[in-house]
């Protein structure tokens, strides 16, 4: 599958307000790259040919908002994959049974669901607390919250008695989803480079 760019197509390059603006014509999009999960998203190699123009233009808007925002919204999608995760894990567990009784009687299996929910309700408070204009922030919660996607997600197979990528359990999607979503953003690089600033460091 092969992606249609639109008429005009915008790259930001600094976290202030310039961007450089290329034409369609000028980028060739190659075919959509083989995921591990996370349908949705679309992964492609884009090319530039031909000449075009370098100069760089002025934006209205505030480049490093923007850039935060984008972080918060991939921390509310890991958010939001924690909590499914978590929910059918519960759903599962209210109706099913083991060693003769509901597995909701199990005590591990209860303390399980109350970590696992208690992880993703305080992601999603995470996302939410954070502030577009606070770049810490926004990487902070961006980091924090896709390990905690990735943590619940590997933990709720295990309420339906499987473990991380076998895929007769249907919650297995939720750690492949986490686990891609977490790599697609560069979390870690992020992280790094956060890190980095935060000391005054280039």
């Amino acid at each position: 599958m092969n992606v249609t760019l639109p008429p005009e197509a915008l790259i930001v390059l600094t976290s202030t307000r310039s961007a450089l603006p290329f034409d369609a014509e000028a980028l060739t999009a190659g075919p959509v790259l083989r995921r591990c999960q996370l349908d949705g998203a679309c992964t492609t190699p884009l090319a530039l040919s031909g000449v075009v123009d370098t100069s760089v233009h002025e934006l209205g808007v505030d480049g490093t908002a923007v850039r935060n925002g984008v972080r918060l919204g991939a921390a509310a999608v890991a958010a939001g994959i924690a909590s499914g995760a978590v929910a059918e894990a519960a759903t599962y567990a209210a109706g099913g049974h083991q060693f003769g009784g509901p597995i909701t009687a199990l005590p591990t299996v209860r303390a399980s669901l109350f970590d696992q929910t208690a992880r993703a309700a305080a992601a999603l408070s995470a996302v939410l607390a954070a502030d577009t204009r606070d770049t810490f922030a926004a990487a902070a919660a961006l980091t924090c919250v896709c390990d905690a996607a990735v943590d619940v997600a590997a933990a709720a197979p295990q309420v339906h008695g499987g473990y991380g990528h076998l895929k007769e359990y249907p919650a297995e999607h939720h750690v492949r989803d986490a686990v891609s979503l977490r790599a697609a953003v560069d979390a870690a690089g992020i992280a790094v480079s956060e890190a980095a600033r935060l000391v005054g460091m280039p």
